[in-house]
Parts: C-alpha cells; sequence; structure tokens
C-alpha cells in the first residue's frame, strides 16, 4: 500500500468538494486537494497511444447522454482511431449514463463507453447502471457493448459491468454475414494485425457482469460466457 508520506496532493470529482470529512482528512495530513469537474472525462482522447489516464474518484453522469471514447474504423481498426492509451478506473466507479443510439463509421454501427480501443490497457473500472441502446442495420457490422464496443490488440483487466443493458432494438431478421456483435462487457473483438497496433491478444480478466440485460433485436448466433454471465455474444 502507499504511505501517506508519499502522497504530495490529492484529487477528486467536484461533486465532492463540500464533503467534510474528506476536506478534514486532507487537511490532517497537510495534503492540497484539487476538485475536477466530471466533464473533464469527455476530454480523454482517442487516436494517441501515449496518453495515460486515472480516474481518481467515482464519478456519476446523472444520466447524462455519453459519446463513445473513439471509434472503429473497420474491423481491425486499421487506421488506429480507437482509443489507444491506458486508462486506470484505479478501482472507482463511472455510473448513470446512456448512450441512446449506434453511432456508425466506416459502415459499422458500434456503441459503449469506448467506441473502440486498439492496442490499449484499460484496468480496475466498474461501469454501473448503463444503458446502450439503438437499432443497427441489416448488412452492416454491429458492435456494441458497455464498456468496449470493439476491442482490437486490447487488454481489459479487473473491470465490471453491473445493473446495465445493452440492446438492439432491430425488429428484422438478418440474412446478411455481417457480423452482429452485441455484449454486457465487450461487444466484438480482434486479435491480429493492424496499422494502430503492434498485434497482441487481446486479453480480458477478472471482469465480471452483474444483473445485465443484453438483447439482441435479430437472429443471430452463440453467447460466449464467463462465469455464468454473458461477456459477450457474437455471431460472424
Amino acid at each position: 500500500s502507499l504511505a501517506p508520506a508519499c502522497i504530495a496532493a490529492a484529487a477528486s470529482i467536484d461533486l465532492k468538494a463540500d464533503e467534510a470529512g474528506l476536506l478534514a482528512f486532507c487537511r490532517a495530513h497537510g495534503w492540497p486537494i484539487t476538485f475536477y469537474p466530471a466533464d473533464e472525462l469527455r476530454a480523454v482522447k482517442a487516436g494517441d497511444s501515449t496518453v495515460s489516464y486515472v480516474l481518481m474518484a467515482d464519478i456519476d453522469l446523472g444520466g447524462a447522454e455519453w459519446t463513445p471514447i473513439g471509434k472503429p474504423s473497420g474491423f481491425n481498426d486499421d487506421s488506429g482511431s480507437g482509443f489507444r492509451g491506458m486508462f486506470d478506473g484505479n478501482g472507482h466507479t463511472i455510473k448513470n449514463f446512456t448512450v441512446s443510439s449506434f453511432s456508425t463509421n466506416a459502415g459499422i454501427w458500434y456503441a459503449g463507453f469506448f467506441g473502440a480501443t486498439n492496442g490499449a490497457t484499460i484496468k480496475d473500472l466498474t461501469l454501473q447502471n448503463a444503458y446502450v441502446a439503438g437499432t443497427s442495420r441489416a448488412g452492416a457490422d454491429l458492435m456494441a457493448g458497455t464498456l468496449v464496443g470493439l476491442a482490437v490488440n486490447t487488454n481489459i483487466s479487473g473491470c465490471n459491468a453491473i445493473d446495465v443493458s445493452v440492446q438492439d432494438m432491430f425488429s428484422g431478421t438478418r440474412t446478411d454475414t455481417n457480423n452482429y456483435a452485441v455484449g454486457g462487457l465487450v461487444g466484438d473483438y480482434y486479435s491480429g494485425p493492424s496499422k494502430g497496433s503492434p498485434a497482441a491478444t487481446v486479453a480480458v480478466s477478472d471482469c465480471s457482469v452483474v444483473n445485465a440485460l443484453v438483447v439482441a433485436g435479430a437472429d443471430f448466433g452463440d453467447f460466449k460466457v464467463s462465469s455464468g454471465t454473458p461477456v459477450q455474444a457474437f455471431t460472424g
């Protein structure tokens, strides 16, 4: 564990600016504390492999509409437009957000807290009370999950999705052979060559999905299951 003497300052979300216990704790240790607005979360950059982010507090987005970070430029995100850095949730929770429609790029419909990742590391993050929904199109790929829509050469560990819903409202029957991936945590993944990152195995470890509603609006194939919960649903 980190010794108090090693800590120079503290930071938290602005909603905790009047939390007496936190303020007193910092005063007792002589730590200056800075409060940041939840909107700074929206400044997380995609497409840059040099960036690293550490979440310093739980964030309640209050049911706000969320725009996914990063977007797939193809099934392997060959142009590297997905999130490519490191996001450390630091054991914290982001809760109460909505993605109420699927976005589209390069012929792919996608949704999630991260629309696409490429060569990224995401760890120790919990997403709670998230609603991800939209309507896919016949003849187009769909990749939707609470955490990531499309994960390319990405390492995901210690991440959880609690009380979440991922739904495709498409009402017809798909007869095409396009990829159709809907999952409680990750929609789809790709391990292999990509101009956005070195080829690497997508690794998902120590993750869980609890109390998830995963709805596919058309006929599709198998579920990939981890510990009895749907981590990913896919066809292809």
